[in-house]
């Protein structure tokens, strides 16, 4: 029988009519060389001598049959295939980790674990701090592991199985997830205290012409939806300051920089008080929900967990009024 200490050491993996011999090892030096760029910097990330990471490397790329760096000097550049190979790398790898982890639960007599992610809005503000918070407090034998990540990533995550559950914007993308709607809120349009529109209560697009306007950038789905409002009146949205989220965006207009629409979730993220928060005068709704792995039932405890979200959710954007 393959005990764990072995598997730690050696993964079979099919390739073809060959059986190849990658070690976990191996894996770890690629991924550290990925990360950041060099073999020096790969060494001093996993303790390792210079040497050991380059052999390392140099054995993974033996053993599959294709180079997976282009060496530039002393930097190293993915290859095509490398690029290929990255994904299924840091599968391995995580699969691995899950096994791990299970296997210290069952050392632990615990057996009791919940993996969540979650978007940055949802994260960083109030609502799953809160929720969580909740649940660790009336499941106090529960293991806990939460990630934030972007939306894309929580549903290929959630599909293969890494995480229990995710919560996001609806619609979901991936077809191996389930899904479930804990708020549909509205859109907000916010605005440093002392700018000229913070003496409105509603606003549309018409109204943001003229002033500096900052979005989320194009891949956001708030941003593709407040652009449908614009193109709804006739009109082109125009940022003139873009960022990566909206949580950067809420930041900024704290900051005096211009004006946003987003979500209300992020505004959690920025002390209150800093903005004034109007309301955006097409109804854009924003639905959010947990998702599962398609093909499984919802287990009790995560159940709960959903309810407790689903609860917090409703103070959150309730304050946000």
């Amino acid at each position: 029988m393959t005990n764990l200490k072995e598997l730690s050491t050696k993964t079979n993996i099919e390739y073809g009519d060959n059986l190849m011999n990658i070690r976990l090892r191996q894996l770890r030096a690629f991924l550290a060389v990925v990360d950041t760029g060099s073999v020096s910097q790969a060494a001093v990330m996993i303790a390792l001598t210079q040497s050991s990471v380059s052999k390392l490397i140099s054995g993974l790329e033996d053993e599959i049959g294709f180079m997976l760096f282009d060496r530039l000097g002393r930097r190293f550049r993915l290859t095509e295939q490398g690029w290929m190979f990255l994904v299924q790398a840091r599968d391995a790898i995580e699969s691995f980790n899950d096994i791990r982890r299970l296997a210290m639960d069952i050392r632990d007599n615990q057996g009791k674990r919940l993996r969540v992610c979650a978007i940055g809005p949802l994260s960083f503000g109030q609502l799953m701090p809160r929720g969580l918070a909740d649940f660790a407090r009336s499941q106090p034998n529960f293991s806990i592991s939460f990630e934030t990540m972007f939306r894309i990533e929580i549903e290929d995550w959630v599909a293969q199985g890494h995480s229990d559950v995710g919560f996001t914007l609806l619609p979901a993308g991936n077809t191996s997830v389930s899904a479930k709607p804990f708020a549909k809120v509205n859109a907000v349009a916010i605005v440093p205290n002392e700018h000229p529109l913070a003496v409105h209560k509603a606003v549309g697009p018409a109204d943001l012409e003229g002033h500096t306007i900052i979005m989320p950038h194009a891949t956001a789905r708030v941003r593709v939806m407040v652009e449908a409002d614009f193109l709804g009146t006739g009109q082109r949205l125009k940022p003139n300051i873009e960022t990566s989220n909206a949580l950067s965006a809420a930041h900024l207009v704290a900051n005096g920089a211009g004006v946003a629409v987003l979500d209300p979730f992020s505004l959690g993220s920025v002390p209150t008080g800093s903005f004034t928060v109007l309301k955006w005068k097409p109804d854009t709704k924003l639905v959010y929900g947990m998702i599962w792995q398609k093909g499984r039932s919802l287990k009790p405890h995560e159940e709960q967990l959903f309810k407790m979200i689903e609860m917090r959710a409703a103070e959150v954007t309730g304050a946000a009024r």
